[in-house]
């Protein structure tokens, strides 16, 4: 593969996740009555190991997470995650309960929804522009510190694989909220997932 085919790719990647955030804000927007902002600072094929270096987070923060794995024609593993207390920001907006008590399970069902509609998004926008099939799977939310729940979902022997790494950055307008949205392919998903691109750039009279 030359630099500028891959270039062309990693492009259009990116663009297809811009797309697919923009749908999701769209819905996160009517349920949270607040303006979201959602930006790619960062994708790179990369172990998965420097991915999560990558991340900027101490490793002994306190989090909240939800991990979503997507099967079909595109495979992957996405993690969306926020400070705790951030978090609770987020839901207690969510839930219209302005209370900032202990992360309960209704909290977590909560964003576990907002992590639903951002990756149905992604998912609508990879099925429209590359003409596939993902599906989801139920997500999966759980609290601990960064380096525990990462190595947890993450052994060493996956740690070690190159694939995607692509860091979406989440914030909401007029609120402390902030959290980050990684996603994660093998090298194998990965390989087919730019195949597929590649034929739409071909279609497109890119290359």
């Amino acid at each position: 593969m030359t630099g500028s085919v891959h270039a062309l790719q990693l492009d259009y990647l990116k663009e297809l996740f811009n797309l697919g955030l923009g749908h999701a804000a769209e819905d996160l927007e009517q349920m949270l009555s607040r303006n979201i902002v959602m930006t790619i600072p960062d994708a790179d094929i990369v172990p998965n190991k420097i991915a999560m270096k990558r991340m900027s987070v101490d490793p002994a923060t306190q989090l909240v997470a939800v991990r979503q794995t997507l099967r079909g024609d595109i495979t992957g593993e996405a993690v969306l995650f926020f400070e705790e207390q951030k978090s609770l920001g987020l839901v207690r907006h969510l839930l219209l309960d302005g209370e900032m008590g202990p992360f309960s399970e209704l909290d977590e069902d909560a964003l576990i929804d907002v992590t639903n509609v951002i990756i149905s998004g992604i998912n609508y926008t990879f099925s429209q522009m590359l003409n596939c099939h993902v599906e989801n799977d139920i997500p999966e939310a759980q609290h601990g510190t960064f380096d525990d729940l990462f190595s947890r979902w993450f052994n060493v022997k996956t740690s070690e694989q190159m694939g995607l790494y692509l860091s979406i950055g989440f914030s909401i307008q007029g609120q402390d909220v902030d959290g980050r949205i990684a996603f994660f392919q093998t090298l194998s998903s990965l390989e087919r997932f730019l195949g597929r691109i590649t034929l739409r750039l071909e279609e497109d009279g890119l290359l």
